[in-house]
């Protein structure tokens, strides 16, 4: 950990504190996702799109601007 001292008007004299992520040695290893958690992610991504597969709801319904000329849409 490394210390510098700064003077700021009003307040004095401060010290801030920082670490140096560059020269640090312990390598950061991210944890790899097991298979149930794929599997879920997968399965979750399957069943919500189940119903526009399946015709049972229409993809973007609500949107105003679909379906329309961008001549008709004002800027």
């Amino acid at each position: 950990m490394h210390t510098m001292l700064h003077v700021f008007d009003g307040i004095g004299e401060t010290s801030t504190h920082y670490i140096d992520l560059a020269t640090l040695q312990v390598p950061v290893v991210e944890p790899g996702r097991s298979f149930l958690r794929r599997l879920g992610a997968t399965m979750k991504l399957e069943f919500n799109t189940l119903p526009f597969t399946l015709g049972v709801r229409e993809p973007a319904e609500g949107f105003r601007n679909l379906g329309r000329g961008t001549e008709e849409i004002s800027a």
